[in-house]
């Protein structure tokens, strides 16, 4: 039996729960911190991601990126035989060996691992189009803070290169052999980012570039006249090339 947490009412079938929930209009509880449970399936989300997991799993609507609705329209094992017959067998199928997860391969040998960078660096610097980071960044245009830090090196009257490649990587702004990056805070919480940039100011140390990196959130945290503290120390830092 399925039943309504707003109204009590119970149901036998699932799909006449979900018609009736959605109508009812009580599709998920907030539970703090910036959480709710789905009240279709009890599974827990953010309060901005829940929305399209309802819409999507459980009102077959499609997803405005994917086109698509997720194929088990909310079933879960829980709640539905089938669902947890599949659920069995892929577990049993793992244990066994008979099934191996995408991540859980043979390991590489590091011989292998080298070879697959070379392979890798290779392929990228004969495509630069193909860089994952140009991919990413400014396929989309360029971000506020960049065209706020532009219009800082332009007000100054300093000449500068934007979006110079430099081997795989892409500078923000290159004033001389000064690099100047405008960084999200994704620079500062992201694991991968973070070892990446750690050889990236490497490969351009070596290069004979300085780096001047300006947290982005920080920033926006000054007051006005820290801000032009902040932006003055900057240019001077420019200026005798950091």
């Amino acid at each position: 039996m399925f039943k309504c947490k707003k109204c009590l009412k119970k149901f036998k079938r699932y799909s006449f729960y979900l018609k009736h929930i959605e109508k009812c209009n009580i599709q998920y509880t907030k539970i703090g911190n910036g959480k709710a449970i789905c009240d279709f399936c009890d599974k827990e989300f953010s309060v901005i991601g829940i929305k399209n997991h309802i819409n999507q799993s459980h009102l077959g609507k499609k997803n405005p990126m994917s086109g698509k609705t997720a194929w088990n329209k909310g079933l879960t094992k829980e709640n539905n035989t089938s669902v947890e017959q599949i659920s069995k067998t892929l577990k049993k199928g793992f244990e066994d060996g008979r099934l191996i997860g995408s991540q859980t391969g043979r390991p590489l040998s590091e011989e292998h691992k080298v070879s697959i960078s070379k392979s890798r660096i290779k392929f990228l610097k004969e495509n630069p189009n193909k860089v994952p980071y140009m991919l990413n960044h400014h396929s989309k245009g360029e971000s506020y803070p960049e065209k706020y830090f532009r219009e800082i090196l332009e007000n100054n009257n300093i000449d500068f290169i934007q979006e110079k490649r430099e081997g795989l990587y892409s500078l923000d702004f290159v004033i001389g052999k000064v690099d100047l990056e405008i960084d999200g805070d994704q620079h500062y919480f992201d694991k991968r980012i973070i070892e990446s940039d750690k050889k990236r100011t490497l490969f351009l140390e070596d290069k004979g570039y300085s780096l001047i990196r300006i947290k982005w959130s920080d920033y926006q945290k000054l007051d006005k006249y820290e801000k032009i503290s902040f932006v003055n120390d900057i240019i001077a830092r420019i200026k005798m090339g950091c």
